[in-house]
């Protein structure tokens, strides 16, 4: 960012800092702008890594990168968008029954267990786009979830289908932002 390996740091008080003399290959700077309270001067924060955690910086994007990449080429896969794509078509279908107080109906889409083909499908493509444990976590709730769905269905239960619905739409929709593929489906 600066053509000098000199920088002025400005410390968030206003006053200006030491001048220190950074080596710009080995040393990366973040620089965020943000507001002092007092006058609405502008201060700049920098965050020093050193030359092992710029390593090991640069290795989590790459990963980072990669299981993107590899996320992405899974989800061109056109069984595995069809799949995710059912799954909002389901949960559609079935949160209309819902609402207009049609067990039956809703019961009709999912299926009559827990382990319908399509669900089966689905949590393979899960699996297949879940990298962290924050998206399994996602997973596993959505399936938890859907599976208090059927429970309540079943049961001609409609104030526990409700949660029990909400529950589902919202993992699965939590799972998709934390997969970075929220804008790929259609129907979110």
């Amino acid at each position: 960012m600066y053509p000098s390996s000199m920088h002025h740091i400005e410390s968030s008080e206003g006053k200006r800092g030491q001048t220190k003399h950074l080596p710009p290959i080995i040393v990366i700077i973040f620089f965020s702008l943000t507001q002092t309270s007092n006058e609405g001067n502008q201060c700049v924060q920098t965050t020093i890594l050193e030359p092992d955690d710029d390593l090991e910086l640069m290795e989590r994007i790459k990963k980072d990168r990669k299981k993107r990449i590899e996320k992405q080429t899974v989800l061109n896969s056109t069984k595995d968008r069809e799949y995710l794509q059912d799954v909002i078509y389901k949960l559609s279908k079935v949160g209309q029954a819902i609402e207009n107080n049609d067990l039956p109906s809703a019961g009709s889409v999912l299926g009559q267990t827990p382990d319908a083909d399509w669900l089966k499908m689905a949590n393979e493509a899960l699996s297949k786009l879940s990298s962290s444990p924050e998206e399994m976590s996602e997973v596993d709730a959505f399936n938890s979830s859907l599976t208090s769905l059927y429970t309540s269905v079943t049961k001609n239960d409609i104030e526990a289908s409700k949660s029990a619905f909400v529950d589902s739409a919202s993992a699965f929709e939590k799972w998709t932002t934390l997969t970075g593929l929220v804008g790929q489906l259609k129907g979110l």
